[in-house]
């Protein structure tokens, strides 16, 4: 078993934000439930403030999260509409084709909101009015995922059904990868954190949201075998290789 690459503290590296795309199934089961109102009671009542401390706001494009009276009572900038994208099956084709090409396409490709046709990696809002808030159950227990690494990128896909882009953040520096799902429409949040087995390249990296799942699709820097996804010995096992020089696995991170 090869060990995995030495990982030094003494630069300190820049994390980023790896974009987010969400196929059109997943866009449509949203758009029915629009953050319904009778499913997503807002905590509007200024009396029970003490309660929706750390409570964030559902509104699509805001990111505001309730700290304090001020933030409570703050104008809403957000978006009325949802993420949208011009060919919204394009994801699909990319992941079932594995083609360095289609996925270098998707990922110059940009999503719009379907209300003021701005890009998605514009988060100003179009819209003001009030913070509706809610507050996120966080999912002690872990969500069902797997790995496998084929053509220069590793595929890590976590099980969460109802995914709302908004909430839903995917960061690396590189060589750890921190995970936020907001899943069961925004309800219910779970967070996880891989310290990688080698480096990747964030900035040519993507997220996939599907109705069940979260695909998350590394670039590798060197187009080497990955044993296990973790740096750790014993989390992330691979249990089937290919002819191709591919892998598939349950992630086993007990």
């Amino acid at each position: 078993m090869p060990k995995p690459p030495e990982k030094t503290t003494t630069t300190k590296r820049r994390t980023m934000l790896i974009p987010l795309f969400i196929n059109s199934a997943a866009q449509k089961v949203l758009e029915r439930r629009q953050y319904s109102s009778n499913k997503f009671p807002d905590c509007q009542n200024e009396k029970d403030f003490e309660n929706l401390v750390g409570a964030v706001c559902k509104n699509n494009g805001c990111t505001a999260v309730c700290n304090d009276k001020n933030t409570f009572n703050s104008i809403c900038i957000h978006h009325r509409g949802l993420p949208a994208s011009r060919d919204p099956n394009s994801t699909a084709a990319i992941v079932s084709n594995n083609s360095a090409t289609q996925y270098q396409q998707l990922h110059n490709h940009q999503q719009y909101w379907t209300c003021c046709g701005r890009k998605t990696t514009n988060l100003l809002g179009c819209t003001k009015g009030s913070h509706r808030w809610i507050i996120r159950q966080r999912v002690v227990e872990n969500i069902r995922h797997d790995w496998f690494y084929r053509g220069g990128h590793v595929h890590l896909s976590i099980f969460s059904r109802s995914t709302v882009p908004q909430g839903t953040r995917v960061e690396s520096d590189g060589l750890t990868l921190d995970v936020v799902i907001a899943h069961g429409f925004g309800l219910k949040e779970t967070v996880r954190h891989f310290d990688l087995y080698a480096e990747i390249l964030p900035a040519e990296s993507l997220v996939l949201v599907s109705e069940k799942k979260v695909e998350i699709i590394l670039k590798q820097m060197k187009r080497e075998h990955w044993p296990r996804l973790c740096h750790e010995e014993g989390v992330g096992a691979v249990c089937l290789f290919d002819d191709d020089g591919g892998a598939m696995c349950d992630l086993d991170d007990d």
